[in-house]
């Protein structure tokens, strides 16, 4: 079949929907594909949308939303609702973050003062606490403790 429009799930069994979107977006260019995610799949729906998605809806979105997001890229349009782009904002914003970033990251979960973490890294204090500020701005936070709990919710440090 070449629809002209594919809703795709991105929690599929055995093929996920930003692979899947991949090989319809590469092998029929004309079919648009529209990722219907939740909340929890940004990194998935960040590799949909690079793989071609041309538009993007939450799970609970009302039908009306659904209608006119399918007329919207059926039209040849984009459509990435306001709720979607900023899962792709946060989610371009975490992949942001450098190594030494999240090294410092990891740290400050682990409890680690900014004097440990710089002895660990080798690094002065202050580097420390300049990353960290970097850190906030990037994640969209002021506190230590919310830059934990973000990238902890977000996978971009183990536990």
């Amino acid at each position: 079949l070449t629809p002209d429009v594919v809703l795709m799930d991105l929690m599929m069994p055995v093929v996920n929907g930003a692979d899947a979107t991949k090989r319809i977006c590469e092998s029929h260019p004309d079919v648009k594909v529209i990722i219907i995610t939740s909340y929890s799949t940004a990194d998935d729906l960040v590799r949909a949308v690079t793989n071609g998605a041309s538009g993007a809806m939450i799970k609970s979105a009302p039908i009306d939303d659904v209608v006119e997001t399918v007329r919207l890229v059926h039209r040849g349009e984009e459509s990435f609702p306001k709720d979607v782009r900023r899962l792709l904002h946060e989610a371009e914003s975490a992949s942001a973050l450098t190594d030494r970033q999240v090294k410092i990251l990891t740290a400050a979960a682990e409890g680690l003062t900014n004097q440990q973490i710089a002895e660990r890294l080798s690094i002065s204090p202050s580097g420390v606490n300049k990353h960290l500020l970097s850190v906030y701005q990037k994640l969209g936070v002021s506190s230590r403790a919310e830059a934990v709990a973000i990238a902890l919710r977000r996978q971009l440090i183990g536990q």
